[in-house]
């Protein structure tokens, strides 16, 4: 394994952790939360109009669209999906629905990315919404039918239209969860899991180092899931410590919903929208 590839990584995320830091210290009242997602929004915004201008639409279903512009699917699906997230939010608690109105353009670019965890990021997301902000059982129900509505909706258009079901339908297919097979590439994945958990059994305490997996893998790149990477990375001590905040997060937010506190809602979206989705890779 190599040391030099850990501390670049290593680097990398102090460069974040510092950034993040700098937004947690920024925003310490309910206008600058707002306008934090806002922000987000705006990026999103400004991230569709950049592909919607230099992407020719006869290029858009020849490929997913990062390996069109030279971009990690994943990574774009991502940016979008924070932004499609924002959006929902800002829409449901401000009551100005105007914030929907690049909703269409971001869903059908997550489309086109063909990033499953970013699709099922959103409709978690919805969900979520729907049951969060329900007052009642009434309302929850109404509510609830909906967004089945629309999650189903999305299912039927990449499962019909040719161009998203090659994209992307075929790939939400090969999880399994809707014919019970896994096709090539979910068995290549769960191949890759099983070795990086071997690796961790081997090293269980540190690990190998950050970005080492893909050196010490058969297939020379990175494990398709977030957990495996971490215990491979740095073992079950960084792993418990990496895990342990964002338990702590999610932990406290539910509580503070459960008294009542809407503001909490935000958090617990983005973290059950976001995290089990690792297991995607």
């Amino acid at each position: 394994y190599d040391i030099s590839t850990s501390l670049s990584d290593v680097v990398n995320i102090s460069y974040k952790l510092t950034l993040l830091t700098s937004i947690i210290v920024f925003i310490d009242t309910e206008g600058k939360f707002h306008f934090a997602l806002k922000s987000i929004l705006l990026s999103g915004i400004v991230l569709a109009i950049v592909i919607s201008l230099t992407v020719p639409l006869s290029d858009l279903a020849t490929d997913r669209l990062g390996k069109i512009v030279n971009v990690n699917s994943n990574r774009l699906g991502i940016v979008l999906s924070y932004a499609s997230i924002s959006a929902i939010y800002l829409s449901v608690t401000l009551r100005k629905y105007k914030y929907l109105f690049p909703l269409p353009l971001f869903i059908t670019l997550i489309l086109l990315t063909g990033s499953r965890k970013s699709l099922f990021a959103v409709g978690i997301a919805i969900i979520l919404i729907m049951l969060l902000y329900s007052k009642d059982i009434k309302k929850l129900f109404s509510r609830l039918i909906i967004a089945s509505g629309i999650l189903y909706g999305m299912y039927f258009l990449i499962m019909t239209i040719p161009t998203l079901y090659k994209i992307i339908g075929r790939r939400v297919e090969s999880i399994g969860i809707f014919n019970g097979t896994l096709d090539a590439s979910m068995v290549t994945r769960t191949t890759m899991i099983q070795e990086g958990f071997d690796l961790f059994l081997a090293k269980p305490i540190v690990g190998y180092g950050l970005e080492n997996y893909r050196l010490l893998s058969i297939y020379e790149t990175y494990s398709h899931s977030n957990y495996i990477e971490l215990l491979t990375s740095v073992g079950i001590i960084g792993t418990l410590i990496y895990y342990s905040l964002l338990i702590y997060l999610l932990t406290s937010s539910l509580i503070g919903r459960l008294k009542g506190d809407l503001r909490f809602n935000i958090i617990i979206i983005f973290l059950i929208s976001f995290y089990w989705n690792f297991l995607l890779g």
